[in-house]
């Protein structure tokens, strides 16, 4: 990587949450109205950085089945060269802006100056040292639904209640805890500071962490009052839910829609009951449907992940037949996703040597995707359909 790409006009765009630097089909630069980098297309190389300091690139798969990429984290001196990179584009590009060559596209010119301003604050070294920022803030954030990677993230709770599930290692070495009042009031400030303009890039609220929905109801509207008080701007409310733990009625569930409640995410794993029992997942198949039933009664969308691969060969065609009848089931439509999730192996997570122990061979990729087509195939929905997605979690940024 060097700093030699803006040999020709320097595009800048200004949207209503970001501002980009682009030349050609060549290089594209994103970054949030705070100047922080967001992402960053070069020659071909597609990176992407978190709140948290993390870089990952990305690409297409050869043969790829729908949705698959490659991803791979950014991690010491190279994280390092490519934020050099960007930060001598963009000077380069302030310097255009200066001389009155760059070509703006939306805004006007005083505010591309002061957003170009902006990006050049934040240094290679500054870069580097947002995370220590990000960790007193949030500690960690575990796990996303792929369509809330640009959600402001508040976390009402911390870890997961259960935690036991085999395949899983997101919460391992986290307590589950509930936050008070005056936490979660301090959390949601110390997160508007951290994102700063930053915030107006992200349209949504997802509340965590993982099963939110799980808070007995009265604090739960308190939290959710406090969030419309604290983010008026972001409509959207999205979270997790685990069935298990899952006592909402409609009419609850009509309070926390008229909230801003959105979108519930249910990771249902199989619909077959011997393979959840397998991996430690309380609930049974029939539960979830019942739970998918309510939430859809009272107007809220449902988000279901699917894992592909779990139960390896020997469970290969039951969770097909199963997961196919399940989630025909539960009433999904326009609205609604369902993503597949391959199985991945997680620090902590015993799936793999527990199903070796049991002589479960893994599936290699052909056959997961063959899985995948095979429960996409199945699939039937009365009305318009959910949207059917992959959902990759090693490509998870915050």
């Amino acid at each position: 990587m060097g700093s030699s790409y803006l040999t020709d006009t320097v595009q800048i765009g200004i949207k209503s949450g970001s501002l980009s630097l682009s030349l050609k089909n060549r290089i594209v630069l994103a970054f949030d109205l705070e100047g922080r980098l967001f992402s960053a297309y070069l020659d071909g190389r597609t990176f992407r950085r978190g709140v948290s300091g993390r870089v990952v690139e990305k690409g297409r798969l050869p043969d790829a089945g729908p949705g698959e990429r490659w991803c791979r984290e950014c991690e010491g001196e190279e994280r390092r060269e490519l934020y050099r990179t960007v930060y001598a584009l963009a000077e380069e590009a302030w310097a255009a802006q200066m001389k009155g060559t760059a070509r703006l596209m939306g805004g006007e010119q005083e505010l591309a100056t002061i957003l170009l301003d902006r990006v050049l604050r934040w240094t290679p070294d500054r870069l580097e040292g947002e995370s220590v920022r990000f960790l007193v803030v949030y500690r960690r954030v575990g796990i996303l639904p792929p369509d809330q990677y640009l959600a402001v993230v508040l976390q009402a709770t911390e870890g997961c209640a259960w935690n036991r599930c085999t395949f899983c290692g997101f919460y391992r070495d986290q307590p589950f805890r509930v936050k008070t009042a005056d936490e979660f009031l301090a959390h949601m400030r110390a997160v508007r500071e951290l994102l700063g303009e930053g915030i107006r890039l992200r349209r949504s609220i997802f509340l965590g962490e993982a099963n939110a929905l799980g808070v007995p109801m009265g604090r739960l509207l308190a939290f959710m009052d406090l969030v419309r008080e604290q983010f008026p701007d972001h409509r959207e409310i999205h979270t997790f839910m685990d069935v298990f733990s899952a006592r909402k009625r409609v009419e609850e569930l009509v309070l926390l829609k008229a909230r801003g409640l959105r979108r519930v995410t249910i990771g249902l794993e199989t619909g077959c009951d011997d393979l959840l029992a397998l991996v430690r997942k309380l609930g049974s198949a029939a539960k979830a449907v019942r739970v998918v039933r309510t939430l859809k009664a009272a107007g809220i969308g449902v988000g279901l992940v699917v894992l592909l691969g779990l139960g390896g060969q020997r469970y290969f065609d039951d969770h097909v037949k199963e997961t196919v009848r399940v989630v025909n089931a539960m009433g999904l439509g326009e609205g609604d996703i369902v993503y597949f999730s391959p199985l991945v192996e997680m620090p902590g997570a015993e799936y793999f040597a527990q199903a070796e122990a049991h002589g479960i061979a893994r599936l290699g990729p052909d056959e997961v995707r063959a899985q995948e087509a095979l429960i996409r195939d199945g699939l039937a929905f009365s009305g318009p359909p959910p949207r059917l997605a992959r959902y990759d979690v090693k490509e998870f940024l915050y």
